[in-house]
C-alpha cells in the first residue's frame, strides 16, 4: 500500500508556487494517493488534490520543491451550505464529468479538500441522492459516444 505522503506538485513550466490573476496570491497544488473501499467493498485507488494558498511572498519563502513529500492527508469536508457565500456555484460537488451536481434531497453538495498536517481529522462526506438522474445522465453521454465512433470498413 501507499505510504500516505503527500506530494508538492509542479505545474507544466516546473513551477511550485503558481500565481494567480491578482501578482499578489499565488497557490501550491498538492496532491496524495489514497485507497477507498467502495460500498460494495472493491479496493479503489484515488488521487487527492488540494491548493495552499496565500501571499505570492509569504509562499516563496519556503524551499518547495517538486515531489516534496510532507506529512500529512489531503482531507474531504462536504456540507449543504456553501463554504463561500460569494461564489456558492464555485464548489458544487459533480457526479465525475457527467456535469450533474450531486445532491442531497434536491439540496446541491458542496465539496471542498484541504491538507491536514496532523492527520488528525477524518473526511466529512454526504451521500448523494440522486444516483437515478446521474446513472440516466451517463448512460445518455455513453450511447452518445458509441454513435460518434468512426466506422471502418
Amino acid at each position: 500500500m501507499f505510504e500516505h505522503k503527500v506530494t508538492v506538485s509542479a505545474d507544466p513550466q516546473g513551477r511550485v508556487v503558481i500565481p494567480t490573476k491578482n501578482p499578489e496570491y499565488a497557490y501550491i497544488k498538492l496532491k496524495q494517493q489514497i485507497e477507498e473501499f467502495d460500498e460494495n467493498g472493491w479496493l479503489q485507488i484515488r488521487t487527492r488534490t488540494c491548493l495552499l494558498k496565500g501571499k505570492q511572498n509569504r509562499l516563496d519563502q519556503f524551499c518547495w520543491k517538486p515531489d516534496m513529500k510532507l506529512y500529512g492527508r489531503i482531507c474531504v469536508k462536504e456540507s449543504l451550505t456553501p463554504f463561500n457565500e460569494d461564489d456558492s456555484e464555485r464548489e458544487i460537488k459533480m457526479a465525475g464529468d457527467s456535469g450533474v451536481p450531486c445532491l442531497y434531497n434536491d439540496q446541491p453538495i458542496y465539496r471542498k479538500t484541504f491538507w491536514d498536517k496532523t492527520s488528525t481529522k477524518l473526511d466529512e462526506l454526504i451521500q448523494h441522492t440522486n444516483v437515478d438522474e446521474i446513472r440516466a445522465v451517463l448512460l445518455l453521454q455513453r450511447k452518445a459516444q458509441e454513435n460518434t465512433k468512426p466506422v471502418f470498413d
